[in-house]
């Protein structure tokens, strides 16, 4: 399956909703979930050799070293280095979604991670997101499905989580979830 979309750096830098310009269009397939897993599994070996539950703060020296060695996508936030929190949340290469993750504890978190983050989780993928694209430490290019959307959308993943999940349904003429434009 592919699909087509322009991407358009915002004045800050920072990836925004692309603008649809039938001259810069870019064929784009999804991404092996599994090989990225696979990826996030090699660079955070050691962080997923220790038993968190009962060294956390093992966990967190480990990854405050681990740290100058990640791409920046990954690079630990403060949150991440001061709460104790599960080790598969230092994997989601989206600083601002660790930091709720860590926010909203272990029980949500947890729940979270098995039920949507097929990106780090060794979990079956069943279409819960798709990574768009090579670049899959670029959070733009990540679909939440409609399914998950509606479950954890608003606390768990803010409107901007929708709004790129409709971009991307648009350039594969998906129908748009309704609830989330703007």
């Amino acid at each position: 399956m592919s699909s087509t979309a322009s991407m358009s750096p915002s004045v800050s830098g920072r990836a925004t909703i692309p603008a649809h310009d039938p001259q810069n269009l870019v064929v784009v397939v999804p991404n092996n979930i599994a090989e990225i897993r696979r990826s996030l599994h090699v660079m955070f070996a050691p962080i997923l050799e220790i038993t968190v539950i009962s060294s956390p703060q093992n966990h967190l020296a480990t990854l405050a070293a681990l740290a100058p060695t990640l791409p920046t996508q990954l690079k630990p936030t403060v949150l991440q280095l001061q709460t104790p929190h599960h080790a598969y949340i230092d994997m989601i290469p989206s600083p601002s979604l660790r930091d709720r993750l860590i926010a909203v504890g272990p029980a949500n978190s947890n729940t979270f991670m098995t039920q949507a983050c097929t990106i780090a989780c060794d979990i079956e993928d069943t279409g819960q997101m798709i990574v768009w694209g090579e670049d899959w430490l670029n959070e733009f290019s990540w679909e939440f499905s409609a399914a998950v959307l509606e479950r954890w959308g608003g606390w768990m993943l803010p409107q901007e989580w929708g709004q790129r999940a409709n971009f991307w349904r648009r350039q594969r003429g998906a129908p748009i979830l309704s609830a989330w434009e703007s």
